[in-house]
């Protein structure tokens, strides 16, 4: 996605259109279909962005998901990596390729995983992964899994729940990821 004010407007377009199709009730497919036109339309084909759309039932807990051309998420069992979670990835979004479910792609794949309680699904950008140390070494997925599992009980908090004086806990009780 890059950095800068075009890199802002597309990550904003993106959210904005993923919260559209999730709040009309619009399936995994015709979501990445809804996001894929939007930025489409919003940028010409000259920006296109990753994305993993994925959804948990939480009567089941299965999982379903699709990648727009991001990194595969990861899924965690009690502390470690227990694999990744493949699909093929659909390319990235905004080039019009999920737009057009009838073209030479066909529709975007999904992937299907049935959850454990208390597994964790870290998804996660390559800003993280690739991101290399001074002596040129990726950081990569390991490292990543390595990081969560040393901090099981930290969750991450909404920014308002870090402002001074604004009552209540500034970190949500610690408890199970899938319930």
């Amino acid at each position: 996605m890059g950095h800068g004010l075009q890199s802002a407007q597309l990550a904003a377009l993106t959210v904005a259109a993923y919260r559209n199709a999730r709040r009309s009730g619009r399936s995994l497919t015709d979501t990445i279909r809804t996001i894929d036109e939007a930025v489409l339309a919003g940028f010409g084909g000259e920006a296109c962005t990753t994305a993993v759309v994925a959804e948990v039932d939480t009567d089941t807990g299965q999982l379903q998901w699709i990648s727009g051309g991001h990194p595969e998420p990861l899924l965690l069992r009690d502390g470690k990596l227990v694999k990744t979670l493949h699909v093929d990835p659909a390319p990235p979004l905004g080039l019009g390729h999920a737009a057009d479910p009838t073209g030479a792609a066909g529709p975007p794949a999904v992937g299907t995983e049935q959850l454990q309680p208390g597994d964790r699904v870290l998804f996660h950008t390559d800003g993280v992964t690739e991101v290399r140390s001074p002596d040129g070494d990726f950081f990569g997925p390991e490292r990543l899994v390595d990081l969560i599992s040393r901090n099981p009980r930290r969750r991450p908090t909404h920014p308002r729940d870090d402002v001074p004086g604004r009552p209540g806990p500034a970190r949500p009780p610690a408890g199970p990821a899938v319930r």
